[in-house]
């Protein structure tokens, strides 16, 4: 039995299934010598393929050709997985806290979320983290063991923005890498996810970082990817959550509040609502009304692996000139300045937090946060704040044009 070529067609293994199927019923131990596992291909198998009927199929297993891969599940018992702690990248835990007083923020291994509207300082907030974990300054598992960052952008320029901004807010360059891809099919190559995650992986390892910016996220995903299909961005973004989780690097994704309104800002983040659920943490950003559009509020808007009602952080966005070689740039960069006193997990006055303090593990020793929280130890009246977020639909946004005069 054979078509041309010598090769069999769709139809003539469809009839040859049929008929050592008919074998099989009547008497199993007619079939030929490996005849049994031949009856066991599947429609899909057999269906997969885009010949017609009449066209040779030459299938692997049957014209010499090695067996496909079998699909297998591997079980392993919990007793033989290694369990270890939450480390936290970013730790405001104040020094002698009980477990109930844990601040953890940001988890090593995870991504995570920066979210608001434009112009609420999502990128020097990124910029600060990068200067904090270059120097060894980060309240958490990193504080005064300096590593490296490494920061993607798709809408600043290095030269006039990032750079500069680094250097204003104390970076040590040499631990900050930009990324350029070589490809010699494609002269205008950039970092694109999933499919860059493996050279991630290795430039990660090759250079101790333990920061990852992703400004903003949604830019860096493949072109083909429909960023507000569930399915399609989890498949994008899963193969960075397992690059995060062996590496213990922190990826850090800013992204960008869509014309919505609502109290919930993981469900204003522009795209699918996959995006919110799979982060293990997330901020989001907001101006204090109280203080006239001149300071703004971090919030905690999720924390899987710690606690979300956390004290929410004021900062301000202010100017600052640095040197280049062809004369001073002024740019703007994150301070913090105190607590509001108003935990806030969804950055709107009209909710409250719901979430309370999970998988408490103990007392921790100092990571830092004392100098942290001293660097905050400013004057705050005590006061609920009412934020709100600027964008379209809200009164505007407070203005970071830089101040033309040096700071």
């Amino acid at each position: 039995m054979s078509g041309p070529n010598g090769k069999l067609t769709a139809e003539q293994v469809e009839a040859e299934l049929a008929r050592l199927r008919g074998l099989a019923a009547q008497d199993p131990g007619a079939l030929p010598e490996g005849a049994a596992k031949m009856t066991k291909i599947t429609a899909h198998e057999r269906g997969s393929s885009s010949l017609s009927p009449s066209q040779p199929r030459g299938g692997a297993g049957w014209n010499g050709d090695p067996p496909p891969a079998e699909r297998r599940l591997i079980l392993t018992p919990a007793s033989k997985i290694t369990p270890r702690p939450v480390r936290w990248v970013w730790d405001t835990t104040p020094p002698g806290a009980g477990p109930a007083e844990l601040q953890g923020r940001f988890p090593a291994g995870s991504l995570v979320l920066a979210v608001g509207r434009a112009g609420l300082g999502k990128s020097q907030f990124a910029v600060w983290m990068a200067a904090q974990i270059t120097n060894g300054t980060l309240p958490g598992c990193h504080y005064r063991t300096p590593r490296s960052a490494v920061y993607c952008t798709t809408e600043d320029s290095w030269e006039m923005t990032i750079v500069p901004r680094l250097m204003a807010a104390g970076a040590d360059l040499e631990r900050v890498f930009h990324v350029r891809v070589v490809d010699d099919g494609d002269p205008h190559a950039r970092l694109t996810l999933p499919a860059d995650t493996r050279l991630l992986e290795d430039a990660i390892a090759t250079h101790e970082v333990a920061l990852v910016v992703l400004d903003p996220l949604l830019s860096l995903l493949d072109h083909t990817i429909n960023d507000y299909r569930a399915r399609e961005v989890r498949q994008a973004l899963e193969p960075v959550v397992a690059v995060a989780d062996r590496t213990r690097c922190l990826f850090l994704g800013l992204a960008h509040f869509t014309k919505a309104t609502g109290s919930d800002p993981l469900l204003l983040v522009s795209g699918s609502g996959a995006f919110g659920q799979l982060i293990r943490a997330g901020v989001g950003f907001a101006a204090d009304e109280d203080a006239g559009g001149e300071a703004f509020v971090l919030s905690q808007i999720k924390n899987n692996l710690g606690c979300e009602r956390l004290p929410s952080l004021a900062y301000v966005i202010e100017p600052k000139a640095v040197d280049t070689p062809e004369g001073p740039s002024v740019v703007t960069r994150l301070r913090f300045t105190g607590s509001p006193n108003a935990p806030c997990t969804t950055c709107s006055a009209a909710s409250a937090p719901k979430t309370a303090t999970r998988r408490p593990s103990g007392k921790r020793p100092s990571s830092g946060c004392g100098t942290f929280l001293e660097a905050l130890a400013v004057s705050c009246p005590p006061r609920r704040s009412r934020l709100r977020l600027a964008g379209r639909g809200s009164p505007s946004g407070p203005s970071i044009a830089p101040d033309p005069r040096p700071a």
